[in-house]
């Protein structure tokens, strides 16, 4: 059974709320409903890269490669993030931009 359009309102301002929170030196885990995942993980990320200047971006449902595609699409500033990808099949490291910013786990 899937949710009514104010139970994800209530959620997405929850989220909200909880990105306001982010908070330097601490762990944040964010879980997002499938039907708002895209548009809030979009969010929730540009409102970090502008936060902070290194933040790490575990990706357990995209290749690193796609998600920067992504990011930079949205003119997300990637040299903000370190990716740890969990999706690809090989052990590798990528260098892009001059510096590490990916690592295939």
């Amino acid at each position: 059974m899937g949710m009514n359009n104010t139970e994800i309102e209530k959620k997405e301002n929850l989220l909200k709320e909880k990105n306001k929170k982010v908070m330097k030196n601490k762990i944040e885990v964010f879980l997002i409903s499938n039907k708002i995942y895209q548009k809030e993980l979009l969010r929730i990320t540009k409102n970090v890269a502008e936060q902070y200047s290194k933040t790490v971006y575990l990706s357990l449902t995209k290749p690193a490669e796609r998600v920067m595609e992504i990011l930079k699409e949205n003119n997300i500033d990637i040299k903000r993030f370190l990716f740890i990808d969990a999706v690809a099949e090989k052990v590798r490291s990528s260098e892009l931009g001059g510096g590490r910013t990916a690592l295939f786990l």
